[in-house]
């Protein structure tokens, strides 16, 4: 009979240790479970970690492909398609946008200057932009409107920004008011060249900053202007032994303009 109690208190104390083990969390074992198969398998936990929880596995393969397609933001505005960024990417590089390309800024950046040149001499725009970037002073003035007659309308930025900072030293109000007059008609001079980046985006943020307020007189005086700095970058054009600019737009890169102008600001300063 003692027998028979002994072996029922030896099941009882057997069958309460499994049930606690089952019922507590254990890290110490789970800690080592994970380091056992953490070198086979951390790329599938990493997979596993990075994909939405709500989505099932099967679907997360696909969701890159899906998303791919449709139209991605880039720090400026919309971009449309990747097919669609690309052919704004080409077209802003070959108008001398050459910081927005990562890549290229960094080869160019290792150019010195006689390389440079001699690349500028056989009509690159982003070397000009290089040699823009290193000049300073009236030098860099210089350069900056060679870029505008060789084609780069990234160079009206450059010419807008030394115009702001103009204005900021600028002492009294007629000063400052006509230098927004010839900033404004810079960035008009851009968008007669296409371009409309500048006057969509930097011109609406000066006109933010600065509270300005424009007749409309201010605002014809302003496109006459434009025109009138077109045509004297197109002598320059001229001069160098180079045809007329070329301003035609894709339409990717209209739309994108578009989008740019829809979705990002007000414009401020638009027909």
């Amino acid at each position: 009979m003692e027998k028979f109690l002994l072996i029922g208190i030896l099941v009882s104390v057997a069958s309460a240790a499994i049930y606690f083990y089952l019922q507590t969390d254990s890290p110490v074992d789970q800690k080592a479970l994970y380091q056992a198969n953490d070198s086979t398998h951390s790329l599938s936990v990493l997979a596993a970690n990075s994909a939405p929880s709500h989505l099932p596995d099967n679907k997360v393969q696909d969701q890159p492909q899906t998303k791919e397609e449709n139209p991605r933001w880039d720090s400026g505005g919309i971009a449309g398609t990747p097919a669609e960024e690309e052919v704004v990417r080409r077209w802003e590089q070959e108008r001398g946008y050459l910081l927005k390309d990562r890549q290229k800024n960094e080869e160019y950046k290792s150019y010195d200057i006689p390389a440079l040149q001699i690349m500028v001499d056989s009509g690159d725009v982003l070397a000009q932009a290089e040699i823009v970037r290193r000049a300073y002073g009236e030098a860099r003035t210089r350069e900056i409107y060679k870029a505008l007659a060789m084609g780069s309308t990234s160079a009206v930025m450059s010419l807008g920004v030394q115009l702001e900072v103009s204005y900021e030293d600028a002492r009294t109000d007629d000063a400052r008011q006509n230098l927004v007059k010839e900033l404004f008609a810079v960035y008009e001079m851009g968008a007669l060249r296409g371009d409309r980046y500048n006057q969509i985006v930097l011109q609406n943020e000066f006109i933010k900053k600065h509270n300005i307020q424009l007749t409309e007189e201010d605002k014809k005086a302003i496109k006459q202007r434009g025109k009138e700095l077109y045509n004297e970058i197109q002598q320059q054009r001229f001069e160098l032994g180079l045809d007329e600019f070329d301003n035609s737009v894709p339409p990717e890169v209209s739309n994108y303009y578009n989008n740019l102008y829809k979705f990002t600001y007000e414009g401020a300063f638009r027909d």
